[in-house]
């Protein structure tokens, strides 16, 4: 075997591991899998279900996203509060921005008193309010969260849904236009 086809042999073979390393981590964008627990990929997974059997495109992972849940169901617990605006006023779009992400559109799912990620699913499926979030073609990008905590004098565990779609160099464009 020649020298070039060798060369082209061992490219075609580095490639394909790229493309399998790809694929292998491509459904969790910006996250490692070591980053990722169970319930949050249980939570995207049942997500991604729902809007493929819907027709929409799949979700992608955002660690940032994720972040922001963690924060806002930690901000639950030791406030003791379950409502989409913190007592100090922040919403979703708070915890959102603070850990860096610029949005173009964004939602926010809250559950509570369920066992596991899988019941708190079901019943945002079965909410109107809540399935927009799900079903929105909007939302390009999923984080989740959740805490064991003490709200109103009870153990429970609070669930956090994100939705995002970041903002594009286009939609900053936009937006610099009509200041």
């Amino acid at each position: 075997m020649n020298s070039k086809l060798k060369n082209i042999l061992k490219i075609s073979v580095f490639s394909g591991f790229v493309i399998i390393a790809v694929i292998l981590t491509g459904h969790i964008r910006s996250a490692s899998a070591e980053s990722v627990s169970g319930d949050e990929n249980l939570s995207l997974s049942l997500v991604n279900e729902y809007r493929s059997n819907a027709g929409l495109p799949r979700l992608e992972w955002s660690d940032k996203l994720a972040q922001a849940a963690q924060d806002k169901a930690e901000d639950m617990k030791s406030d003791k509060y379950f409502e989409h605006q913190a007592p100090d006023g922040r919403v979703a779009w708070d915890f959102i921005i603070e850990e860096g992400y610029d949005y173009s559109k964004a939602g926010e799912n809250l559950a509570i008193d369920f066992k596991n990620v899988h019941d708190a699913t079901d019943a945002w499926e079965l909410s109107p309010s809540h399935l927009r979030n799900i079903a929105s073609p909007d939302y390009t990008e999923f984080g989740f969260a959740q805490t064991s905590a003490n709200i109103e004098g009870r153990p429970t565990i609070v669930f956090v849904q994100l939705f995002a779609k970041p903002q594009s160099i286009y939609d900053r464009a936009l937006e610099n236009m009509t200041k």
